[in-house]
């Protein structure tokens, strides 16, 4: 997954505009909740991407996301 498929994805759970955000802001400012990022877990792990939900809950930034992502594709 690259780094504008996941804030693709990630834009499609919350009304922001996140081509203005900096990638260490946390989501949870912009209206990301534990249902949403669950969801998109779920989205993540259909594409054979194995990441779990508290490596999304302890780093909620898309650079957090990707860095987890990242580690389950290499």
């Amino acid at each position: 997954m690259t780094k504008q498929e996941l804030k693709t994805l990630v834009q499609e759970y919350l009304d922001e505009d996140l081509e203005e955000v900096d990638w260490t802001e946390s989501l949870l400012d912009l209206g990301m909740d534990s249902i949403r990022m669950m969801a998109i877990v779920d989205d993540i792990r259909v594409t054979g991407i194995n990441v779990n939900f508290m490596e999304f809950a302890e780093k909620p930034s898309l650079e957090g996301w990707y860095n987890a992502i990242t580690l389950h594709t290499n």
